[in-house]
């Protein structure tokens, strides 16, 4: 069972095949650049600054297991651009193993300045996301590759600690807003706030704030589990919080709250999405109906749980 010592697991496993020569890289501007050199085992655009885009590239390019350590302040993206893999241009992808800290969420922001979503994690890729806020990521018109904050590729392990979720937009986007992960998201402290789908009627919608799902039904170790975390004042079509295809989601100590959906509301377990509730609060959300659709031989189990005024 999923317990308040994931983190530590998390990064244990994370680093456990980093070889001696695994980078850590201290970003020492917020400037939007890329590396001058991938590979070189150096962290430096033209000007010899080490830029987020610039320390995602590199690491990257180098095998193993490698780390960014963020300054505070707005990280905001200047270099547009969608559809390319290498963190080049719009949102960071990443490729390989990597840990990413911030200063605190409250201090330390990503910004993604609409110009794509913030985070694209790969396939093969196992990552760490601590202390920092991803926000201001927006996609349109993508039909399979959803996620304007995080998205997680499958077969792809993320863990969260500390991070906020904030402001990110999608339009006519048939995938999730905030988060839209087909890997296994771990996260504790983890607040997901005030994303929306900005056209969320009609044909073309946002599935909901939190989509997790595996398109075949089969099992490739896809999870959700969020501890001492809050999702709310969120919009979608959907599911304002989450829907779950095929995905068993944990939520423990969590708050679910005024979200907003045309269709279910706060959660919509669609299809074998079992689920454990446990000193969980649903509350305030609005819908059709407003709290749970529990659907698609889908197991729901609540403990020590609050589902009130929605």
């Amino acid at each position: 069972m999923f317990t308040r010592s994931f983190a530590r697991f998390a990064a244990a496993a994370l680093f456990a095949s980093a070889s001696a020569d695994a980078a850590t890289f201290e970003v020492d501007t917020t400037a939007d650049s890329v590396d001058a050199s991938p590979g070189d085992g150096v962290c430096a655009d033209a000007a010899s600054r080490c830029s987020l885009r610039a320390a995602v590239i590199e690491a990257n390019a180098l095998a193993g297991s490698d780390a960014i350590e963020l300054p505070a302040g707005v990280l905001a993206f200047e270099l547009a651009g969608t559809d390319e893999d290498a963190a080049a241009s719009g949102d960071l992808d990443i490729t390989d193993a990597l840990a990413i800290e911030g200063a605190g969420a409250d201090s330390t922001t990503v910004d993604a300045s609409a110009l794509d979503r913030v985070i694209d994690v790969l396939g093969g890729a196992e990552v760490r996301i601590e202390q920092l806020t991803l926000r201001n990521g927006y996609l349109e018109q993508s039909q399979e590759r959803g996620g304007a904050g995080l998205r997680v590729a499958t077969g792809v392990r993320v863990a969260l600690e500390d991070v906020v979720i904030r402001g990110n937009r999608t339009a006519q986007t048939f995938a999730g807003v905030a988060i839209d992960s087909q890997g296994c998201i771990e996260g504790e402290r983890v607040r997901v706030l005030d994303n929306r789908d900005i056209k969320a009627t009609g044909s073309a919608f946002a599935i909901a704030t939190l989509h997790v799902w595996q398109p075949d039904g089969g099992d490739h170790g896809a999870c959700l589990v969020l501890e001492d975390s809050e999702i709310s004042g969120n919009l979608a079509d959907l599911a304002g919080a989450i829907e779950s295809d095929y995905v068993p989601i944990t939520l423990r100590r969590t708050l679910v709250a005024d979200n907003e959906a045309r269709f279910a509301g706060a959660l919509l377990l669609n299809l074998q999405a079992h689920t454990l509730l446990e000193n969980v609060t649903i509350s305030g959300n609005r819908g059709n109906p407003g709290a749970i659709l529990n659907d698609g031989g889908s197991h729901l189990t609540l403990v020590n749980s609050t589902v009130t005024k929605n």
